[in-house]
């Protein structure tokens, strides 16, 4: 019994191993087939490797790409978001704040105000924001996400409990531990019910 289970413990590596070759080779199919998923793959890469200037050549790949095909402005929204993170990885958080805000305008242009890419996009601005310490900012991007969410979804998807987090981060930000406690509370309550 005891040669069963050892033998179950070395097999697990294997087939994650297999499974992570397997994903990069579709990944890089994907992006031989026009770039779209060379920001997953840098994304991966980095979820991986933790090699940021790898993550950030792979999602500059696939801007670029994306630009020279002319991508819908869906897929370089999906760009610029994913570059807003390599920059945030690199701690170069002018250049987060610069990209997530051209996602927002793309997600916006794309997808109207209600909806949850933008909502998602407002979040991603006001994390760049908490990264610069402008909590007012954070705070005010987050509440605009967390509204477009509750219309859509009320407290019923666990991206509403994410931006109840945010806001709870944003109020630490600026001392309001009473109302950040009561945000993380709720975002608590909505992750244990959906």
């Amino acid at each position: 019994m005891a040669k069963h289970a050892a033998k179950e413990n070395v097999q697990v590596p294997v087939k994650k191993t297999r499974m992570f070759k397997g994903l990069i080779i579709t990944m890089i199919v994907v992006l031989m087939l026009g770039g779209v998923g060379s920001s997953a793959l840098g994304l991966l890469m980095w979820k991986y490797d933790y090699d940021y200037d790898k993550e950030f050549s792979y999602v500059s790949a696939a801007m670029q790409i994306r630009d020279e095909l002319n991508a819908p402005d869906e897929l370089k929204a999906e760009s610029c978001s994913a570059m807003g993170s390599a920059y945030a990885n690199l701690g170069e958080y002018e250049q987060c704040l610069a990209y997530n805000e051209v996602c927002l305008k793309l997600r916006i242009k794309h997808f109207g105000e209600l909806h949850q890419s933008t909502a998602n996009a407002y979040f991603e601005v006001g994390v760049a924001y908490s990264y610069l310490r402008e909590p007012e900012k954070y705070f005010e991007f987050t509440s605009k996400g967390l509204e477009i969410m509750k219309q859509l979804y009320q407290d019923k998807h666990p991206d509403t409990a994410r931006g109840y987090n945010n806001l709870g981060d944003a109020y630490l930000d600026m001392c309001q531990y009473d109302k950040a406690l009561e945000c993380f509370h709720e975002a608590i309550r909505i992750i244990c019910h959906t």
